[in-house]
């Protein structure tokens, strides 16, 4: 029973990214720019790249490239 929830979970998961890659594919957006997005748009300004790395739960190298 835990492994068929596991793998409904995970097939679920991959939908739900797969769509989301889809409706952003027409933009030239991946999934982490547009999560970085969001957070910038949501942010009070000024945000500087290290907060914007810690509200995306990634080290600060990985912003620039995001």
């Amino acid at each position: 029973m835990e492994k068929e929830l596991a793998e409904l979970v995970h097939g679920v998961g991959h939908r739900l990214r797969r769509g989301y890659a889809e409706r952003l594919g027409p933009l030239g957006l991946s999934p982490g720019q547009a999560r970085a997005l969001r957070v910038i748009v949501d942010a009070d300004p000024p945000l500087r790249m290290v907060q914007l790395a810690e509200r995306l739960r990634i080290v600060p190298r990985s912003v620039t490239p995001v």
